[in-house]
C-alpha cells in the first residue's frame, strides 16, 4: 500500500479529497495532509509518502517553492499537483522538477482521480519491484546495439535474433497548416521531452528520435504483467501534456510483437503507410500497427459521389453536399479501404467542388486558399469533413439563384430569356425588348433588384456554363466559344479568365484529371 500525503490550505479540500474515493482499492493509504508548504516538509521527513498531492497557491509556502525544496532534499517519490490556477508557467515549473501530472481542480472527479493514480501506481510499481524482476523487463544492451544498427539501415538490416521479445510504440507527429519548419521542430524538441518523462520510470526505452517520430522499444512482459496498461499510461499523459503545451496533436501506432531484426525492419519499412491509419481514428487513440495490413487496395471510383454534389450544388442544396460527402466517407472506413485511396478520392471530389464553384472562389480567393490549405493539411476524417462543411457553408453564404421569392416577374422574365438563349449572342436591348421596357430602364431596375449588373449577369452566366462544357474533351474551345454566342473566342478567353482566374484550357486539364480518372 503507498502512502498518499495531501497538501492543501484548505480543510474542505484535504477532506473532499480522502473521502472521494476508497484509496485502499486503488492501492494507496490517503492517511496524511499538511496545510502548507513548511508544515508538508516535515511530514516528509517523519512518514516518506510515496506520492504527494500539492496545491499551488498556499501561504507561508507555495507549492511550486515546496517541490523544489522537497526535490532538492532527495525526494524521489511522486509528486502530482492540484490546483485551482491555470497558469501555464506554473505547469512548466512542475515539469522541470518531474511532477508527474497537473489537474485543475474544477476538473476533478472521482473518476479522472483513479485514472491517474492508477497510471501512477504502475509507475511505483515499477520503480519498488524486485531489483532482479525489474532488471529483466528492460531491454538488453546487445539487443538495443541490434536494434539501432537495424534502425540506421533498414532495408539492408541482417538478421539476428533478439533476447527476447518486444513491441514498438512509434510516437509521430505530422505537419499541420500554417506550421513553419522551426515551429515544427520545436513541437518536437517538446514532444522528445515529454516522452523522455513519461516514460522515466518504467521498463520502456527510448531508441530513435527523427525529425517527426519518437520510437519506444517495449520488452513483452510477463503473463502477470500488463504491457497495455504500460502503454495506455504513456500515451494518455503524453496527449494531455503535449495539447496543453504546444496546443499540437501526436499519433500513437504500436506495433505487434518482434523477435529478430528482420521484422523490427519490416516494421519500419511500413511506417508510412502504418502512419496514414491515423485517418480512420482520433488523435491520441492507440492505433494498431497490423491494421493496414487487412485494407482494401482498391481504386474508389469518384463519379456517382460528383454527380450526386453537381445535381445538388446546382440546385443550391449545399446541406445535402454535406450529407453526400460524410455518408461516403464514413462508408468507406467502414468497407475498409486503404487510408490513402480513401485520401485519394476525398482530395478528387473537394478538387471538383472548387473547380464547379470557380467563379464564386475567386470573387474570395483568400478564404478558398484557406479553406484548400487546411483541408489538404487535414489528416483525420474528422478534420476532412469539418473542412468540407466549411466549403459548403461559405458557398451556402453567397447570393443565391434568383428565384421568384424575392424579385419582381420581370427579373424572373430576364433570368428565363438568358436561360433560354444561352447559346446565342445576348444583348440588353434584345432583352429590354422581351419585357417591353426601355434600355435604361430595364438595366437600372435588374441592378436595383439584384445588385449585379445585367451584362455582367448575361456573361457569367455563359462562363459558368461553359464549365460544364469543358468537361467534355471531344468540344473544342473553340467550338465552346461559338456554342455559347461568343463572336471571338479571344473575348471568351478573356471573360472566362476574368471570372475565373485560370485560362479555359487550364481549367480543362483540371477538370478532366479530376472527374475522368
Amino acid at each position: 500500500m503507498y502512502k498518499v500525503l495531501i497538501v492543501d490550505d484548505e480543510k474542505k479540500v484535504r477532506i473532499s479529497l480522502k473521502t472521494m474515493i476508497r484509496w485502499e482499492n486503488e492501492g494507496f493509504c490517503a492517511d496524511y495532509s499538511a496545510k502548507d508548504g513548511i508544515d508538508a516538509l516535515q511530514m516528509v521527513q517523519k512518514c516518506h509518502p510515496h506520492l504527494i498531492i500539492v496545491d499551488i497557491i498556499m501561504p507561508n509556502m507555495n507549492g511550486i517553492e515546496f517541490i523544489k525544496t522537497v526535490r532538492n532534499i532527495g525526494y524521489k517519490g511522486e509528486i502530482l499537483i492540484l490546483s485551482d490556477s491555470q497558469n501555464f508557467l506554473y505547469a512548466v515549473e512542475g515539469l522541470r522538477n518531474h511532477v508527474c501530472d497537473y489537474i485543475v481542480k474544477t476538473d476533478i472527479t472521482p473518476t479522472l482521480l483513479s485514472q491517474c493514480l492508477s497510471r501512477i501506481k504502475y509507475r511505483l510499481d515499477s520503480r519498488f519491484a524486485l531489483s532482479s524482476k525489474k532488471e529483466n523487463l528492460f531491454p538488453t544492451a546487445d539487443d538495443l546495439t541490434i536494434l539501432s544498427d537495424t534502425l540506421n539501415d533498414p532495408a539492408h538490416a541482417a538478421e539476428h535474433l533478439l533476447s527476447k521479445p518486444y513491441f514498438m510504440l512509434d510516437i509521430f507527429l505530422v505537419m499541420d497548416s500554417g506550421i513553419s519548419s522551426s515551429e515544427f521542430s520545436n513541437l518536437t524538441q517538446t514532444l522528445w521531452k515529454l516522452v523522455s518523462e513519461y516514460a522515466k520510470g518504467s521498463e520502456c526505452h527510448i531508441l530513435h528520435s527523427t525529425a517527426a517520430s519518437v520510437f519506444i522499444i517495449i520488452p513483452q512482459q510477463s503473463a502477470n504483467l500488463d504491457t497495455a496498461k504500460s502503454v495506455v499510461a504513456i500515451t494518455e499523459s503524453l496527449q494531455t501534456h503535449f495539447r496543453f503545451y504546444s496546443n499540437a496533436n501526436c499519433g500513437f501506432l504500436l506495433s505487434p510483437v518482434f523477435r529478430s531484426s528482420k521484422q523490427f525492419a519490416n516494421l519500419l519499412l511500413s511506417i508510412p503507410q502504418a502512419e496514414k491509419q491515423i485517418l480512420y481514428h482520433n488523435w491520441g487513440e492507440i492505433v494498431k500497427w497490423e491494421e493496414h495490413t487487412h485494407y482494401h487496395d482498391q481504386a474508389i471510383d469518384t463519379k456517382k459521389t460528383i454527380q450526386a454534389l453537381r445535381k445538388a450544388m446546382d440546385e443550391g442544396n449545399f446541406y445535402a453536399c454535406k450529407s453526400i460527402f460524410s455518408k461516403k466517407v464514413l462508408q468507406l472506413k467502414t468497407q475498409q479501404y486503404l487510408p490513402a485511396n480513401t485520401i485519394h478520392f476525398m482530395e478528387q471530389v473537394f478538387s471538383f467542388v472548387l473547380l464547379h464553384n470557380t467563379i464564386l472562389l475567386a470573387e474570395s480567393h483568400e478564404l478558398a486558399d484557406k479553406i484548400k490549405d487546411e483541408f489538404y493539411h487535414s489528416h483525420t476524417l474528422k478534420q476532412y469533413i469539418r473542412c468540407f462543411n466549411q466549403l459548403m457553408d461559405f458557398l451556402s453564404s453567397k447570393p443565391a439563384k434568383i428565384s421568384g421569392l424575392s424579385v419582381r416577374k420581370e427579373i424572373l422574365e430576364i433570368e428565363d430569356y438568358i436561360h433560354s438563349n444561352i447559346d446565342k449572342k445576348i444583348t440588353l436591348s434584345m432583352i429590354a425588348e422581351h419585357i417591353n421596357m426601355s434600355t435604361n430602364y430595364t438595366s437600372r431596375l435588374f441592378k436595383t433588384e439584384t445588385g449585379i449588373n445585367l451584362m455582367s449577369h448575361i456573361n457569367q452566366s455563359k462562363i459558368h456554363r461553359s464549365l460544364f462544357l469543358l468537361e467534355n474533351p471531344n468540344i473544342s474551345v473553340h467550338d465552346i466559344s461559338f456554342a455559347l454566342g461568343f463572336e471571338e473566342v479571344p473575348y471568351f478567353n478573356r471573360l472566362f479568365q476574368k471570372f475565373c482566374k485560370i485560362s479555359p484550357t487550364a481549367y480543362r486539364k483540371q477538370i478532366l484529371a479530376t472527374v475522368q480518372e
